[in-house]
């Protein structure tokens, strides 16, 4: 069923611009990352693939987008890495490494939340850009980069508050509590 929806998302649902903020859009991209995961599970991924070179294909010869290609590309990256690549264990390593490796993997785990927080971050400061210093290079500048650390900062937060420990009800409300607010603001400082 997973793949029928990521090659109809691919294929169809991706085309139809009133879909941009669905979750059909999306589920493309999404779904091709979940099969991969579920492709490194079998014992035997011959098969999986062949499904996912023949889904690469027809997407490909249906409209060769980037964004389509992508999300196979990265689908099929994500199969033929190495498993350590993806447990988190690595072996030591010292100075600008290992600060780079702390980076990637901080960035890494915080990754969703910051996804999900982004846009109306992003947002936010916008709105408060353009109305104080609408003309001035030197803030546009320095409010991309508040967007771009009150994003991850907020994606921290997130993931420490609903991702780490055990799963609850209480965890999944702050959850769609933050996803609402975020899309919320978005909305209204759209408007």
């Amino acid at each position: 069923m997973t793949s029928v929806l990521v090659l109809m998302s691919l294929s169809h649902w991706t085309h139809d611009e009133a879909l941009d903020d669905t979750a059909l859009y999306f589920w493309g991209a999404y779904g091709m990352g979940w099969l991969a995961w579920q492709v490194r599970q079998l014992r035997y991924p011959a098969v999986a693939w062949g499904l996912l070179l023949v889904s690469g294909l027809i997407c490909f010869a249906l409209d060769a987008r980037f964004r389509a290609m992508t999300a196979w590309a990265s689908a099929a990256m994500l199969m033929v890495a190495p498993s350590a690549w993806l447990q988190g264990a690595a072996p030591q390593v010292a100075g600008l490494a290992s600060i780079w490796r702390s980076a990637v993997s901080w960035l890494s785990r915080i990754s969703y939340a910051v996804f999900v927080l982004h846009f109306g971050v992003c947002l936010l400061v916008n709105f408060a850009v353009h109305r104080w210093w609408p003309h001035g290079v030197a803030m546009n500048a320095a409010g991309m980069l508040a967007a771009l650390l009150l994003s991850l900062l907020a994606g921290h937060v997130l993931h420490r508050c609903t991702e780490q420990g055990a799963a609850s009800w209480k965890r999944w409300i702050a959850w769609a509590g933050a996803f609402m607010a975020s899309t919320g603001m978005a909305i209204a400082l759209a408007a």
